[in-house]
């Protein structure tokens, strides 16, 4: 069973942003699963070359593979025939990722999903 302490370095004390301390804290770290999903179908700017477009689609993909990596069971996704919003092109991708992390959680933490 995972036990976090939420008062360690909170916001207010440290000076950071919230957005930093959450997705810094234990509940995003190495212990909590995590499934990162991009989207296949990428939006191009027309001014874009080719070569601009692709560089930016690696980066992107490098990204979220990194994004992944930070916990020590996260999964790296492309939904391919997704664009930006994933969960209105294939909502049943995003449901089926959000179920396995509940399931991943549920047994190491109280959380009830009603």
């Amino acid at each position: 069973m995972y036990k976090i302490d939420w008062s360690a370095d909170e916001p207010s004390k440290s000076g950071r942003d919230e957005l930093s301390y959450w997705t810094s804290h234990a509940l995003v770290g190495r212990l909590a699963p995590t499934i990162v999903l991009t989207a296949g179908i990428v939006g191009r700017d027309e001014a874009q070359s080719d070569a601009v477009h692709e560089d930016f689609v690696v980066r992107w993909k490098a990204d979220h593979d990194a994004l992944a990596a930070r916990s020590s069971t996260g999964e790296s996704k492309v939904v391919s025939g997704a664009h930006h919003f994933i969960q209105l092109d294939e909502p049943r991708v995003v449901i089926d990722a959000i179920r396995k992390v509940i399931a991943e959680v549920q047994p190491k933490i109280d959380i009830r999903i009603e």
